[in-house]
């Protein structure tokens, strides 16, 4: 296992912590009215843990970085191949072979050098991934390992943000402790033995959600899908609460 991190040591030169906190302000301002300045602070302070860096975890790591959170773990053993190319957004012909986790740290420092970004090249059930983190985000790819982070956030007491996606079709909701959905779902399935179909657009529109669930879980703002989950279905346009 590697872990590599990713820290902007911040100056201690007032004129530019000045020119910082303007470029910050500068960068986030399309986020207000939306998020308030002590909101933008509560994001700014927020520890995301993000497992799985691939077809869900690439582009909710991005749109958290975009959005100001502060503080993300990324944690994938995985490495980016051509099959990821159709979907993943940090899947390029520069990064096969490569890490996913490593690729997406260095593409959010990219967009804010401000974020604080952890990569970790293994297993979450290799590492205490969940110590100090505010909400964790499923972004997994097979049942035991979901069940073991479900029972991992109940115990720790962390929110966690599902999402799923297959062919044209994805769900996503929030699953607190004490919640027995994933147990359902997911404990009599195993990894799949062959790769299952994944469109981009499925597995793009469920990480927003899983973005954005995020948010309000950090935000404290009130989110139905902690109660229901939310399963599309692109191609026939179907978007239902259950």
């Amino acid at each position: 296992m590697i872990v590599t991190s990713f820290l902007v040591e911040c100056t201690s030169m007032s004129d530019e912590q000045q020119d910082l906190i303007r470029q910050q302000r500068e960068m986030f301002s399309r986020n207000r009215p939306t998020i308030s300045d002590r909101e933008q602070e509560v994001l700014r302070d927020a520890h995301v843990l993000i497992c799985g860096l691939g077809g869900l975890g690439g582009p909710v790591a991005e749109q958290l970085t975009r959005a100001g959170v502060g503080h993300l773990r990324l944690v994938d053993p995985d490495f980016f191949e051509p099959t990821n190319l159709n979907r993943q957004l940090g899947a390029l012909h520069a990064t096969l072979g490569r890490n996913k986790a490593e690729v997406m740290a260095e593409r959010a420092q990219a967009i804010n050098p401000e974020c604080r970004v952890q990569a970790i090249a293994g297993d979450f059930r290799d590492t205490e991934s969940l110590d100090g983190m505010d909400v964790a985000a499923d972004c997994l790819d097979d049942g035991p390992a979901r069940l073991e982070l479900a029972r991992q956030c109940a115990e720790k007491k962390i929110p966690l943000v599902h999402g799923a996606a297959q062919g044209w079709y994805g769900q996503a909701g929030v699953v607190l402790p004490g919640d027995t959905r994933y147990e359902k779902l997911y404990g009599q399935k195993q990894k799949a033995r062959e790769p299952i179909s994944v469109l981009a657009p499925a597995v793009f529109a469920i990480a927003a959600i899983q973005a954005a669930l995020i948010i309000k879980l950090l935000l404290n703002r009130a989110c139905q899908l902690e109660e229901k989950w939310l399963y599309i279905d692109l191609l026939e346009d179907d978007f239902t609460c259950l």
